[in-house]
Parts: structure tokens; sequence; C-alpha cells
């Protein structure tokens, strides 16, 4: 139960901080083509919960395994383009990314959420912010330490 309760306060928090607000996704065909083709890339875990959501960069699923927070986003056109899983925002985040975030237009923004990128061969990141005036927002760190408000939609192969 607490971990459920854990799970959907981080949700709620995470669905706040979208550039433009995400909506559930309530297209049947679009949720089966992303659930299809989740369960294919996670077939160790196909009972897992996945809340859809639509955002103006195309869609992620956000889920939980082993106590672990994960968002899988995917394109307009539901191809696949990376997995996060959401970490501390502490001593153990790589100093490239820390010393970059530091020399950014944004380093006077509160990081609330980071987020890293698990799949193999690719690095990135991605940290939820919080203005001093209360807002909060997004950017993508990408393997060059640069930072945007639009996420690097870099497909990779299947």
């Amino acid at each position: 139960m607490k971990r459920s309760i854990s799970f959907f306060v981080i949700l709620f928090l995470f669905a706040l901080t979208l550039h433009a607000q995400p909506r559930p996704v309530t297209d049947r065909g679009v949720i089966d083509a992303l659930r299809t083709d989740f369960d294919k890339r996670n077939s160790l875990t196909p009972d897992v919960d996945v809340n859809w959501f639509s955002s103006e960069y195309g869609y992620y699923g956000l889920y939980s395994i082993d106590q672990k927070t994960y968002m899988t986003r995917y394109d307009k056109d539901v191809n696949y383009l990376e997995t996060f899983v959401r970490k501390e925002w502490d001593e153990n985040v790589p100093s490239s990314i820390r010393n970059s975030f530091n020399k950014s237009p944004y380093q006077d923004q509160h990081v609330t959420g980071y987020w890293e990128v698990i799949d193999l061969g690719r690095n990135g990141c991605c940290l939820e912010l919080m203005s001093s005036d209360g807002k909060s927002s997004r950017i993508w760190g990408d393997d060059k330490g640069r930072f945007s408000t639009e996420p690097y939609a870099t497909n990779i192969s299947n």
C-alpha cells in the first residue's frame, strides 16, 4: 500500500512538471500499440501497470518495478525512443551532468527530479525543475551535457 501511494505521488508530481500539460491516452488503438511494444521490450514483466500519457512530443508511460520508477518514451508515431529510471539528485549523479547543469541557464532553479537514460549505449537525462516563483518545468540533457526544454528525439534501433 505504501509503495502504491509513493508511486502515485511521484506520478502526480511528474505529471505537473511537463512543459505542456500531459493528458492520459484514451485512444484504444494507441494504447494497444504502446502496450504491444512495451510488452515486447519488457517480456519479463508482462503484468506491470503502465500509466500512459500524451504530450506535445509524443507518448510516455510511467510504471514501477521493484521499488524503482521508470519512464518509457515514444514519439507521436508510437516508435520507441528511450527509457529512464528515476534517481535521487545527489552526490551519485555523474559530475559531468552536475557541472553542465551548474553552467546552464537553468542553474538557478531547484532540481526536484532526476531521470537517467538506461538504454545500452545511450546517455542522457531529464531534470524536473522548480523556479523560485514555484513554476515547474522539465529540461532534457544529451550525452554532450547540453540542456534543452525539448527532448532529444533520437530513435534507437529495435
